[in-house]
């Protein structure tokens, strides 16, 4: 702000006059002092909600961290039950493929011929 000297005395001026205007000061002081103490203590309020506000948005941080990491954790199980199930399908398969060589082997020794000839059609497995 550039004010020339003039303005500056002027402006001296003016302020002198409006606190000459001001009429008994301590009974301003007085009757705003409740004002004044109330004020304080909203903002004390204030400070400790906004302080309980942020330990709020703390733990439901950590809470939705915790909930993202249960989720991969789920679907890592997911996948991993996926592939025990294909593991155990793959595994009945091959004994269902070891039973009937096994059981086409036992026939071959027990069966007759004609008998062999009739069931082999049945029992193929190689």
């Amino acid at each position: 702000m550039d004010l020339t000297e003039s303005e500056i005395l002027q402006l001296g001026q003016e302020i002198n006059l409006a606190i000459d205007s001001v009429s008994d000061v301590d009974q301003i002081l007085d009757d705003t002092n409740d004002d004044l103490r109330r004020t304080e203590e909203l903002k004390i309020g204030a400070d400790e909600a906004k302080r309980n506000a942020e330990e709020q948005l703390k733990h439901a941080e950590e809470v939705t961290q915790f909930l993202s990491e249960t989720s991969e954790a789920q679907n890592r199980a997911d996948a991993s039950i996926q592939n025990a199930q294909e593991d155990i399908d793959e595994a009945r398969k091959d004994l269902s493929q070891v039973i009937m060589s096994i059981l086409f082997t036992y026939t071959q020794v027990r069966l007759s011929p004609l008998q062999h000839r009739r069931l082999s059609p049945l029992l193929d497995c190689q």
